[in-house]
C-alpha cells in the first residue's frame, strides 16, 4: 500500500479496512473478501451466466462492493500501523478459535495507535436469551440451533439447488460471549476492548455498516490500540 496522502484539508486521510465485507462493504472503506462468492462478483460475465442458468440460488446475485479478493486467515497485503479503523462483522465466529486469533494478532500489526477495531459476532447470551423467553413455541431448540450454526442446517437439502448452496455454506465454527471475546482480544495483545451496540461506537460510517436486522442477536465491541 502506498504512502497516505494528505488531503486538501491538511489533514490525513483516514485508512480503513472493512474484513471479509460481504455485499456490505461500502465505498471509502478498502474491502477484503475470500471464497467462491466474492471471485464471482468481480466476473461480470461469468456471474450472468450462473445466475441465468441458475446455477446458484438467486440469494447470491446480490451487488457486491468493490472489493479485493484477500484471504484473511494469511498475512494481511498492509504496512504495519497503516490502518486507523478496521470493520470485522460476522466473520470470526466463521472460524477456529486459534484462526480467529491470528485475525486479530494481524489487526494489531496493521492498526495504528489509536486506531480502533469494531467487532461483531453472534452473542451466546442474546441467542440463548431468545431461547428461554420463547415461551410456549414450538420448536424454540431448532430455532437456537439454526441460530447457533448460522443457517437451516435441520433441513435436508433435496433439490441440485439447495445441495449446491449447502456446499457454500460456511457455518459457525466458534460463539461468543462478552467474557469469551474479551479474552480472545486480549490474547491478541490488545488491552483496551469496550462494549458498543448497534450503530453506535468509534468507528466511522457505522450507520450504514451495521445492521439492524442483526442487533437482537449480535455481541458488539470496540477495541483500541494504544
Amino acid at each position: 500500500m502506498g504512502d497516505i496522502k494528505i488531503n486538501e484539508k491538511n489533514s490525513l486521510t483516514l485508512v480503513k479496512v472493512n474484513l471479509g465485507c460481504g455485499p456490505s462493504g461500502i465505498d471509502g472503506w478498502i474491502n477484503y473478501d475470500w471464497g467462491i462468492l466474492p471471485l464471482i462478483s468481480k466476473i461480470p460475465f461469468l456471474q450472468r451466466i450462473i445466475f441465468s442458468f441458475r446455477l446458484l440460488p438467486s440469494f447470491y446475485s446480490a451487488k457486491w462492493p468493490k472489493l479485493e479478493l484477500v484471504n484473511i486467515q494469511k498475512k494481511l497485503p498492509l504496512k504495519d500501523e497503516s490502518v486507523n479503523y478496521i470493520y470485522c462483522s460476522h466473520v470470526l465466529e466463521h472460524f477456529e478459535p486459534w484462526e480467529a486469533l491470528g485475525v486479530l494478532k494481524e489487526c494489531k500489526r496493521i492498526m495504528k495507535t489509536g486506531g480502533v477495531l469494531r467487532i461483531v459476532t453472534p452473542d451466546i447470551r442474546k441467542l440463548i436469551d431468545i431461547y428461554l423467553n420463547s415461551g410456549n413455541n414450538a420448536r424454540a431448540a431448532r430455532l437456537l440451533c439454526n441460530m447457533w450454526w448460522g443457517f437451516d442446517k435441520d433441513r435436508q437439502p433435496t433439490s441440485f439447488l439447495e445441495k449446491l448452496s449447502r456446499r457454500f455454506t460456511r457455518e459457525h465454527l466458534w460463539n461468543y460471549d462478552e467474557e469469551e471475546m474479551t479474552a480472545l482480544i486480549k490474547s491478541a495483545g490488545f488491552n483496551h476492548v469496550s462494549l458498543v451496540s448497534v450503530g453506535k461506537g468509534e468507528v466511522p460510517d457505522i450507520d450504514r455498516l451495521d445492521s439492524p436486522k442483526m442487533a437482537n442477536t449480535s455481541l458488539y465491541v470496540e477495541v483500541k490500540k494504544i
